[in-house]
């Protein structure tokens, strides 16, 4: 049972520390990607904008709503894969559908949550509620994307593994992750961009998202590319190895700690034989000083 618990604690803290290395570029883009849906010309201008605070004022930045809506919405996923895969880890087979419908499930919870804030913020007026076109949008964007970058490429490097010049499977798996993921996300584009458009615009025509995606999905493709790198490349692979270095760390521990009491059990078995089998302490035959004569 502890080990299950200290490689639950490994999965979250390397989930936690790889959300935390992306969250500044993703934050960036999601909020350009936000307020260029209320109004198109933002969506350069504002990545940018946030990139200078980034440099200048990151004490600043950190407590900004997008990084810490990026950092929770990762680390819950990250944590999620982690756990998914020492429960495939545990039961020796893998379980691809069962692991994409939970990574799917706490992405797409917590995404829903952060694009809901990012569209009220970008949009300057009071929460309302999610249009179910915009939850559609966000539900299909998050199961292509969290299949193509969490399950996808582990059968992809298998394949790739094939390959002369690719003889490791390691090397195999992470040249898959860095490209199964961008290759998704002009895929994934036009549903992001609909689900903020929905919300900007909740009684709009079909005929008019379908103009507004038109002009809009060009850039927005460009920057989910440049989006999904972090995350889904680097956050990953991030991820995964900081996830084996620290099981790997954990076993050691529970080794060593095993070999510990491994010790101390005989002994302590050893010195209790003794101390039964030890003569009782001889009685003191003095005599007490109220005894004598008169």
């Amino acid at each position: 049972m502890s080990v299950m618990y200290t490689e639950l604690g490994a999965d979250v803290l390397a989930a936690a520390a790889a959300a935390s290395i992306v969250a500044p570029t993703v934050a960036a883009i999601d909020k350009a990607v936000a307020e260029s849906s209320a109004d198109p010309k933002k969506l350069w201008p504002s990545f940018f904008a946030t990139g200078r605070q980034i440099c200048t004022k990151p004490h600043v930045f950190v407590r900004s709503p997008a990084f810490l809506w990026i950092t929770g919405l990762y680390t819950g996923t990250y944590a999620a894969v982690n756990i998914m895969s020492s429960y495939e880890e545990r039961c020796g087979e893998r379980c691809p559908t069962t692991k994409s419908t939970v990574v799917v499930g706490v992405n797409g919870t917590l995404a829903m949550m952060k694009d809901r804030a990012l569209a009220v913020l970008a949009s300057g007026r009071s929460p309302a509620p999610l249009p179910s076109l915009a939850v559609g949008a966000w539900l299909g964007r998050d199961a292509i994307g969290m299949t193509a970058c969490f399950v996808l490429p582990e059968y992809v490097g298998e394949l790739l593994a094939k390959w002369p010049g690719l003889t490791l499977s390691q090397q195999a798996t992470n040249v898959a992750q860095m490209t199964v993921p961008l290759m998704a996300q002009p895929a994934v584009s036009p549903f992001h961009l609909l689900g903020y458009l929905a919300y900007n615009q909740p009684h709009a025509s079909y005929a008019t998202y379908w103009e507004s995606l038109k002009g809009q999905v060009g850039g927005v493709a460009a920057l989910r590319v440049l989006r999904g790198f972090p995350p889904y490349c680097v956050g990953a692979v991030a991820n995964k190895s900081l996830r084996e270095r620290l099981h790997g760390a954990a076993e050691s521990v529970e080794d060593a700690f095993g070999n510990v009491v491994q010790g101390l059990v005989p002994a302590a078995v050893v010195m209790g034989v003794q101390a039964r089998e030890a003569p009782p302490p001889e009685a003191h035959h003095g005599v007490s000083i109220n005894e004598g004569g008169p």
